[in-house]
């Protein structure tokens, strides 16, 4: 399958995907973000407060 559109539906945090046998899924951006490898979306970026680790 090939994407043909692709539209951000921001007060949904949705990302929505027009297929070429027109079917759709929609994505949320949660879902997006538990995916995406980058440390931003997984929260350890340095200073991030939810990711300070305990002390031994």
């Amino acid at each position: 399958m090939v994407p043909v559109d692709i539209a951000h539906h921001v007060k949904e945090a949705v990302l929505e995907v027009t297929w070429d046998d027109g079917s759709t899924s929609r994505l949320s951006a949660a879902l997006l973000r538990g995916w995406c490898p980058c440390a931003t979306c997984q929260g350890i970026r340095r200073g991030c407060a939810s990711t300070s680790r305990p002390r031994a």
